[in-house]
């Protein structure tokens, strides 16, 4: 799979990120030779082209901002990404929600330091998806992180800080908490690959009460079972 960013026009900024789409292979397939593989072959449809609107703030009464585009992130700052995924059922109908803001930081927090403060100015993109199959509580929460850290990255971001309201999530993630269901450790393991990519990035859970923006996006992902902020192809 490949990541680019390309700026098509003043008022809108484009990701497209590249990955072959499939299906979940017949048993006697051969192995999935990465993480990335066997996500897609878990959820097909985090896969394929995707193209991200960047400045479109359209939910929840926040102003747009057209101008926003991929030369304003700065690789040198530190960026906050937000991130949230819902089931109604557990399993059932899911949705995932994700914030990108620009922080004053200098560095990634640790756990122990307090929640950053960001204002509704400083979110640089956001977006939501409807996840077209049942799906789990964490196992929506890993594809919101999934799908995040993606935006992040194709945009240029260099040094993430990441907090989610999934203590789960964020425990395995740390290595506090072993990862026991096959399907959760195969999103574990794109998680992984994902952050990797990142010069530095840290991840820390934060409550629920500080993550209403990605909240409220998975919430409108589930109401209107649809998805933006960016555009998957087949």
């Amino acid at each position: 799979s490949s990541f680019s960013s390309s700026v098509a026009d003043p008022k809108i900024s484009t990701i497209t990120t590249t990955a072959t789409t499939t299906e979940t292979p017949p048993s006697n397939s051969a192995a999935p030779s990465s993480p990335w593989e066997q996500a897609r072959q878990l959820w097909p449809n985090d896969g394929g082209k995707e193209e991200t609107r960047l400045g479109e703030k359209g939910a929840g009464g926040h102003s747009d901002s057209a101008n926003t585009s991929v030369s304003l992130i700065e690789p040198h700052k530190v960026y906050l990404l937000r991130f949230d995924g819902g089931s109604r059922g557990n399993p059932g109908i899911a949705g995932v929600g994700m914030v990108l803001y620009e922080t004053k930081a200098g560095v990634p927090q640790e756990d122990e330091e307090a929640p950053i403060v960001v204002q509704d100015e400083e979110e640089v993109w956001c977006g939501w998806k409807f996840i077209e199959r049942r799906a789990t509580n964490n196992e929506a929460e890993y594809i919101a992180l999934i799908v995040g850290l993606k935006c992040a990255k194709s945009l240029g971001v260099a040094h993430l800080q990441v907090e989610g309201d999934s203590d789960l999530v964020v425990k395995q993630l740390n290595g506090q908490y072993r990862v026991k269901e096959e399907r959760l450790r195969i999103l574990h393991r794109e998680c992984q690959h994902l952050i990797s990519h990142f010069q530095s990035c840290n991840i820390r859970h934060i409550p629920r009460a500080e993550n209403q923006r990605a909240d409220e996006l998975a919430n409108l992902a589930m109401d209107s079972e649809e998805s933006w902020g960016f555009h998957e192809e087949e």
